[in-house]
């Protein structure tokens, strides 16, 4: 159901017009922040036809995206991120890698039913405190991802597994997805040019090319064009 106040549940149709210039921050309730952060924290929902331009995001410790945090059950389609940056903060010093999760356009999305389509994201910094990143999604536990290019974007972990379209894969479809041109880092292992870590997923009809990786020294350095 959509008991949560900050689950946003329907249908948001953009109508191909654009969001700009938004700066969002993880939300406090009862004055404690939560963790993640976007334009919707969870979702339950459809939102298509949606363009964003020169949004900034921040996230407490992660699992963050700069549409959605969070999906459940929903699609995402027809939608574009320009311009755009997501990254995270933490509690304290003591743990400089407690901010993973962070995705382009989702942190997270899970089950069978939720779907990304036809959906873009170039010239952006999508970064996360810790282990896992991705330019679309950052954490994909079912569901499709089919039709996405990233393009031209900065995407970055600060410990591992950062993906030109997804970080970690599981029990997923990614199909006829593009990555090109982006500039891909972590500072410790598993950088992959369309998926970093692929586990029990699917890989269809995906390219990757002219990406620029980057690892840190490491003794388990492992980077591949695609996964």
């Amino acid at each position: 159901g959509c008991s949560s106040s900050i689950k946003f549940c329907g249908t948001l149709d953009g109508d191909g017009k654009t969001m700009m210039n938004a700066v969002i921050n993880s939300v406090k309730i009862d004055d404690v922040t939560q963790q993640g952060a976007g334009l919707f924290v969870y979702a339950d929902a459809v939102i298509r036809n949606l363009n964003i331009n020169g949004f900034v995001v921040t996230s407490y410790k992660g699992k963050g995206g700069i549409l959605v945090g969070q999906v459940f059950k929903g699609t995402i389609e027809n939608c574009t991120i320009a311009k755009s940056k997501i990254q995270a903060v933490n509690a304290s010093a003591e743990s400089p890698n407690d901010g993973g999760g962070n995705g382009g356009f989702v942190s997270t999305i899970d089950g069978a039913e939720s779907a990304i389509i036809n959906c873009v994201i170039r010239d952006s910094d999508v970064s996360t405190r810790g282990d896992i990143t991705g330019a679309v999604v950052a954490i994909a536990k079912g569901g499709t991802i089919s039709n996405c290019i990233s393009e031209k974007n900065k995407i970055t972990s600060t410990n591992k597994t950062p993906g030109g379209i997804v970080g970690s894969a599981d029990k997923c479809v990614i199909d006829c997805c593009q990555s090109r041109n982006n500039v891909i880092t972590a500072n410790n292992r598993y950088l992959g040019g369309v998926v970093a870590l692929l586990n029990d997923a699917t890989l269809i009809n995906c390219i990757s090319t002219d990406n620029t990786c980057i690892l840190g020294e490491s003794n388990y350095r492992t980077a591949g064009a695609a996964v």
